[in-house]
């Protein structure tokens, strides 16, 4: 399997830890978000009595007179999404 490489080449590939993917979100952000944004990988707690702690924040330049936040949550293909990502949002919500 290939994996996602600097020439822009985003072929599949199944990481085997969370750790490794999302440090490759931040080594290829510019490339995966555009130039026009700013990631941020961060783990901060969101929330006071339902707490959330999101993977990163991106902003993204790309509209100069509304420059908007994304919440970023990364995750593995074998994660269950409503529990992983669901429960994030939710939490959000609240």
């Amino acid at each position: 399997m290939e994996r996602l490489v600097q020439d822009k080449t985003y072929s599949y590939y199944e990481y085997a830890k969370e750790q490794e993917f999302e440090q490759v979100i931040v080594q290829q952000s510019n490339h995966i978000f555009g130039s026009n944004s700013f990631y941020r990988d961060i783990k901060k707690r969101i929330g006071d009595s339902i707490i959330t702690i999101p993977d990163g924040y991106l902003i993204d330049f790309s509209f100069e007179a509304e420059p908007r936040l994304y919440i970023i949550e990364n995750e593995l293909s074998s994660h269950d999404p409503y529990k992983h990502i669901g429960s994030h949002l939710i939490k959000l919500n609240s």
